[in-house]
């Protein structure tokens, strides 16, 4: 494909295998949304060593279309082949199936849903400085956040994706809230973390402040939980909307990338003045080594919030927070790491 030599190859600092994952990434995407989206994936978990023409009759495809899907599928080694009998491999098993112990569907349907069709608008944006990717949602409003609550569906999505973000399963033990008592989640979503939080913390009040549509999400999360004695909604806006009264924590988890450095500064006086004398803030991001060149998937991240999210934020190093939060009057602010190139920066007032 490439006309130049492995030397070359080293002095350029990228394989031609390397290359083509770029290349044909899209392909290798659309195949795995393709076997999760027919129910291949599912049917294989059910019904393991199907045949072709099972495949076939379970999945109503012709022969060809099955071929193609379950061919590739097999060279990515998502399937396994044996005699003329198709299997998950054990990757695929745990997470490509429908409520597998590691299930990466949501996440692959935000992508699909939210991620793909905006990202073709990533040139544009940076040129222009601003989430060109927007327009591809309905509305008029500056933000896709904003956007996604004029369509339910890719609302869901969003929220579904979010939830299913494999960072959210060690959020409540990278969190101290052993001397909290009332804990907003600032943009809490439809309710995953406040759940899991409540969960591991029986004293602990939490309210989830969100848009209205979010919140509606959030209440029927929390009280098929059972926990709607300690976890409430407050919709509105956190930029500037009163805060919930008698708090002394506050939690903002994943929100710090989807914003301008000035516009988190503005949300920590905010938080502070919202907070009695020793309160807590409490931030939960993806983070960038010091010197900004990795991990990649962090840098993967700004893409997202500059095409699609905001156009004003990106994925920052740990300092960068610890610096706003000094900045805007916040006292001992700590930092540690967390699973998935993640950090928990706590403050006190």
């Amino acid at each position: 494909m490439f006309l130049y030599t492995p030397q070359d190859e080293k002095d350029q600092g990228m394989t031609e295998h390397e290359m083509s994952l770029i290349l044909f990434g899209h392909f290798a995407f659309q195949s795995v949304w393709a076997g999760i989206e027919i129910g291949l994936f599912d049917l294989l978990a059910k019904s393991p060593g199907s045949s072709i023409e099972a495949i076939c009759d379970q999945l109503s495809l012709a022969p060809q279309p099955a071929e193609i899907i379950v061919n590739s599928l097999v060279a990515m080694k998502l399937l396994e082949e044996r005699e003329g009998a198709f299997h998950n491999t054990p990757f695929a098993e745990k997470s490509l199936v429908r409520g597998a112990p590691n299930d990466l569907t949501d996440v692959m349907a935000f992508q699909q849903h939210i991620v793909y069709p905006a990202l073709i608008d990533l040139a544009d944006s940076l040129q222009q400085n601003r989430n060109v990717g927007v327009r591809h949602f309905p509305g008029n409003e500056p933000t896709v956040y904003a956007r996604l609550g004029n369509d339910p569906k890719l609302e869901s999505f969003f929220q579904n994706g979010m939830a299913a973000m494999h960072a959210n399963r060690f959020l409540a033990d990278s969190l101290d809230l052993g001397t909290t008592r009332h804990l907003v989640d600032m943009g809490g979503g439809a309710g995953r973390n406040a759940i899991a939080l409540a969960k591991g913390y029986p004293n602990l009040e939490i309210t989830i402040f969100d848009s209205a549509t979010v919140c509606e999400r959030a209440t029927q999360k929390v009280e098929a939980a059972g926990l709607s004695d300690r976890v409430h909604v407050w919709p509105g806006s956190f930029f500037s909307d009163p805060f919930p009264s008698d708090i002394d924590g506050i939690l903002f988890a994943h929100i710090g990338p989807i914003w301008s450095m000035d516009e988190n500064q503005h949300l920590f006086r905010r938080a502070l003045a919202a907070l009695p004398q020793g309160g807590k803030l409490f931030l939960y991001n993806m983070v960038t080594s010091d010197d900004g060149f990795g991990p990649l998937m962090a840098l993967f991240g700004s893409s997202y919030f500059q095409a699609i999210a905001t156009g004003t934020g990106k994925v920052y190093p740990a300092a960068a927070y610890r610096e706003g939060l000094l900045g805007v009057g916040f006292k001992e602010v700590t930092v540690t790491t967390a699973p998935v190139a993640h950090a928990v920066i706590t403050a006190t007032k």
